[in-house]
């Protein structure tokens, strides 16, 4: 039997952030629509509900709302 994933809920609040992570993560985009830049690249990508980004283990990401608020789901994958 496989192990169950932990996941986590939020919101994210009009602002630019930047978080870190330890464990591999997959964050899905439920409602809102945020900009991401993953740490050590340079290319900002747009996401809405619906879609999702990978974020490595040991790296972390910078995220910005402009409106609204962005709900997501967080999997941890490793």
């Amino acid at each position: 039997m496989l192990a169950p994933r932990q996941k986590t809920l939020g919101l994210i609040y009009p602002g630019k952030f930047h978080f870190g992570t330890g464990k591999s993560e997959r964050m899905e985009i439920v409602a809102g629509e945020c900009q991401t830049k993953l740490d050590g690249q340079s290319t900002v990508n747009d996401y809405v509900a619906g879609q999702f980004f990978d974020i490595p283990a040991n790296s972390g990401f910078d995220i910005e709302v402009k409106l609204g608020i962005c709900e997501y789901v967080c999997s941890f994958l490793a």
